[in-house]
């Protein structure tokens, strides 16, 4: 966690996002740092972060921010395709009269052509890769870790909060998928939040596995990375400032429902197998 208390100078700052944009009072933004702001603080390498607001400005949505803070560190605990994240507090002011609206907690992304730098290649803008094409075992892990959640508000095919890196290879480039946005998932839980409808499923707690189908052997491989994952992931909740300990308890309880589901051969083949896209 990281708590920034000082002023950095932004050449620009725009809103993203589509739900967002149309239902919150503080929309998500992308940020674009000056150079010599930048360089003496954290953001030295990291001129372009997005910024994960509050959709609104009170106590329940500033929790929802933290939860997925704690998402974000759970996920990086599992595959090296995630975003690196940092907690601030941020002060909103209105520009006109100058006066603050808001000090609330928000989350830092690193920008993805970094995390693609640090992956040895770069963001691929394309829709409706071939998943013959993407990772096997890194795509199956992304889908393990959706349903670990409990969220279904994602498509690799379509791009819908989710990134493509490709590795820079001349004779066969290798795709991985970056997962972010954890706001419509079960774990979170925000009043918001509905599953789409022409799923099977009535809320968001209700799991559903849309990953794909794993390849030999990666099934007990990812099983065991997550079961020694376990304890750390748990542990996220000790080192999130703020959040509130009921959301703590029923975060670990959803949690160990799914270790509970995962090493539970009979569900794991009804409810993982028999759900995947061949």
């Amino acid at each position: 966690a990281l708590c920034l208390a000082f002023l950095i100078r932004l050449e620009e700052v725009r809103v993203r996002g589509i739900w967002r944009l149309q239902n919150c009072h503080f929309p998500p933004l992308r940020l674009r740092i000056a150079k010599k702001a930048a360089d003496p603080t954290v953001f030295d390498r990291e001129r372009r972060p997005k910024l994960v607001t509050h959709c609104r400005n009170n106590d329940d949505f500033e929790q929802y921010v933290l939860h997925e803070y704690a998402i974000y560190r759970m996920q990086a605990l599992v595959t090296p395709v995630a975003l690196m994240s940092r907690l601030a507090r941020i002060t909103y002011v209105d520009s006109a009269p100058g006066k603050p609206l808001a000090t609330r907690v928000a989350i830092f992304l690193e920008d993805e052509d970094n995390l693609a730098e640090r992956l040895g290649g770069r963001v691929f803008e394309i829709k409706g890769v071939p998943q013959g094409h993407l990772e096997p075992f890194d795509t199956f892990v992304l889908g393990l870790f959706q349903y670990m959640i409990g969220n279904t508000d994602w498509s690799i095919p379509g791009l819908h909060n989710i990134q493509i890196i490709q590795t820079d290879s001349a004779t066969f480039p290798r795709h991985f998928a970056l997962a972010y946005d954890w706001d419509f998932s079960g774990l979170v839980r925000t009043r918001y939040a509905t599953p789409d409808h022409r799923l099977r499923i009535r809320t968001v707690r209700d799991r559903l596995y849309r990953g794909i189908c794993p390849a030999e052997g990666d099934l007990e491989k990812a099983i065991a990375l997550f079961n020694e994952k376990r304890a750390a992931i748990l542990a996220v909740y000790d080192d999130v400032p703020g959040l509130h300990p009921s959301i703590v308890r029923d975060g670990r309880a959803y949690i160990e429902e799914f270790f509970r589901a995962i090493n539970d051969p009979r569900r794991v083949r009804r409810d993982i197998l028999d759900e995947c896209e061949k």
